[in-house]
């Protein structure tokens, strides 16, 4: 039963019942909003042998399945790609060639716990190795990009480590269609917007739109 505990009533616990109330008895799947949840049924639709190759035909898109097809769910791939990286030489490399913001290759020298400091990673920082852009933090890093191009491109620079699509089709490597199934009308974020006073700034990621199917 569908129910929230009332202590109302000092005397003993009351259980009332919300669907009761509402007078309305659905089953989940008839009010689910839930975006990951479509997702989900997508992703095991397109596993159907034969049914992914209707779907991309459907969409337009062609290309035979080679070694490096796969559909994936809840995409991740520069997260999980990162924490394969085992030598610190190459995540600073990465941001180094990456992140071209000023100053970069001298805070790249400094040591290891400060270059976390710098970019605001959230909770404790680590003295061995330069950590997951994705914990980077806005509220903390703020403070040390007072230009709003740098702060914009370490922002654009997070938001890529955290980028994570609802369902991936990989053609190959460097060829995939990404899927986010939406509720809403869809909307794509071309701009983050920003504000020009350094000191109270604020912008908008991309993962707050509603992306469509999009091919890159």
């Amino acid at each position: 039963m569908l129910a929230v505990m009332s202590s109302n009533n000092l005397t003993g616990e009351v259980n009332v019942n919300i669907r009761e109330i509402a007078h309305l008895n659905p089953n989940y799947y008839e009010i689910c909003r839930e975006e990951r949840n479509y997702a989900a049924i997508l992703f095991a639709a397109l596993c159907v042998p034969g049914n992914a190759e209707r779907f991309l035909t459907h969409c337009g898109f062609e290309g035979k399945q080679g070694p490096e097809f796969g559909i994936y769910f809840e995409y991740a791939y520069l997260r999980d790609l990162w924490n394969k990286i085992t030598d610190d030489a190459v995540r600073k490399e990465i941001i180094q060639r990456n992140l071209p913001i000023s100053g970069i290759d001298e805070l790249l020298k400094l040591p290891t716990i400060e270059i976390n400091r710098k970019f605001g990673v959230g909770g404790a920082l680590s003295e061995d190795f330069v950590q997951y852009p994705g914990r980077w933090a806005i509220v903390n890093y703020n403070q040390h990009f007072p230009g709003n191009d740098d702060f914009l491109k370490v922002c654009r620079f997070k938001w890529s480590f955290n980028i994570k699509p609802a369902v991936v089709i990989h053609l190959e490597k460097n060829r995939a269609i990404c899927i986010r199934p939406s509720m809403s009308q869809a909307k794509v974020l071309t701009q983050p917007q920003i504000k020009k006073n350094p000191s109270s700034r604020s912008v908008e990621s991309p993962s707050s739109g509603r992306w469509s199917c999009r091919n890159t």
